[in-house]
Parts: structure tokens; sequence; C-alpha cells
């Protein structure tokens, strides 16, 4: 009858100890089994985080996910209510001044948050082991072909104020996009790789992929 009682609270100990470890916050050690219907851009909106840092934990560069699969959480910083925010960047004078100048030529007709998400593209860009790690190496990649704004030269221009202040919300986390590294407008192109990007969200006339 011990053994039996014994047997008994060890096994209510173990069930105890699981439903515990089941209800504990996400944290950076917590491991998700993909589900059907997921996608990383529904994962990171769950646990408030990004793609990008979800990629970064798994080592995964592409979009395919299957059900049952497990993906490391990695701990997110949640939503300020107008973005999700990805972390700080620090930039130099000539990097804010030559982002300011982008966002001016790409967005300067777009609301202020789609200013801002272009500006976070961009940084997201400088974290992705994918594109090179300076603002400059970004924006001037493939010869500023990546962007049209450089490519025909509208970039270098004088940028706006309001273009400042969209890259130091930039700077200071706020990303509206939570992760995307692409953009594109869809009245003007039909870029197969562009519209074959996972879709993040549609601020303006800018679509933001991953």
């Amino acid at each position: 009858m011990r053994r039996i009682g014994r047997t008994i609270l060890t096994g209510v100990m173990t069930l105890l100890f699981t439903l515990s470890v089941a209800a504990a916050p996400a944290s950076a050690h917590t491991v998700y089994r993909v589900r059907r219907g997921d996608s990383l851009w529904k994962i990171s909106r769950r646990f408030g985080t990004t793609v990008t840092a979800l990629r970064r934990a798994n080592g995964e560069w592409d979009d395919l996910i299957y059900p049952g699969q497990r993906l490391v959480i990695p701990s997110g910083r949640g939503a300020d209510g107008a973005g999700q925010a990805t972390g700080r960047v620090h930039l130099s004078p000539a990097d804010r001044d030559l982002l300011a100048r982008v966002v001016t030529a790409e967005a300067g007709g777009e609301p202020y948050k789609g200013q801002v998400a272009v500006a976070a593209v961009i940084l997201n860009r400088v974290r992705s082991p994918h594109f090179p790690d300076t603002v400059r190496g970004v924006i001037m990649e493939g010869g500023g072909r990546q962007f049209e704004s450089v490519l025909i030269g509208t970039a270098f221009q004088k940028p706006t104020a309001t273009a400042y202040r969209a890259v130091r919300d930039a700077e200071r986390g706020w990303d509206p996009t939570g992760g995307a590294l692409f953009f594109f407008n869809p009245a003007k192109t039909k870029n197969k790789f562009l519209w074959g990007r996972p879709h993040a969200v549609t601020i303006g006339r800018h679509r933001f992929t991953f």
C-alpha cells in the first residue's frame, strides 16, 4: 500500500510539474510545436516577437514550416500599440542623413507610419545576416538597384524633417512591419520575387513582405 501511495504521489507531482511548464510564459527557451495553418508571421505575432528573430533563433531562412515542427521562440519585446518593437539600432549622423533621404524619396507622400516602416525595413536588413551590416551597405547594395530612388538619383535630394523624425522612431525600435525585409508599390511592379514573398502588412501604397 505504501508503495502504491508513493507511486500515486509521484505521478501527481509529475503531472503538476508538467502543467506548470505548459502554463509558463514564453521565454528565451520556449519551444513551440507548429500547428496546421501556422506561419512564421502568425507565430511571431502570437509570442510578441518578429519573423526576423524567429528565423535567427531557428536558422530558418525560407518560409516553409510544417505541422509538428518544433521552433525555438526568442524572448519577445511585445508591441507598443503602433507597431512591433524590434530593438534599438544606434546610427551615426551620416547614417541618419542617408536613411532620411531614402525615406523622403521612397515614402515622402506616404502616411507617417509608412515612412517609419520604410526606415524600419532598411534597419531590419542591417540586422539580417543576408544583407550588408551597415545602412550605406544596404542602400547601395548591387550598385543601388535595391531601391528605385537610389538607382534614379532621387534619394540624394534634401530630406524632409518628417523623414528625419521617422528615422529616429525606427532607430528607437518602432517597426510597424513586424520585421519585414522588402517593400514595394503593387501598382508599379509585377516583380515575381516581390509578389512571391510572404505578406506582412500594407501601409498606404506600400506592401511590406518578408
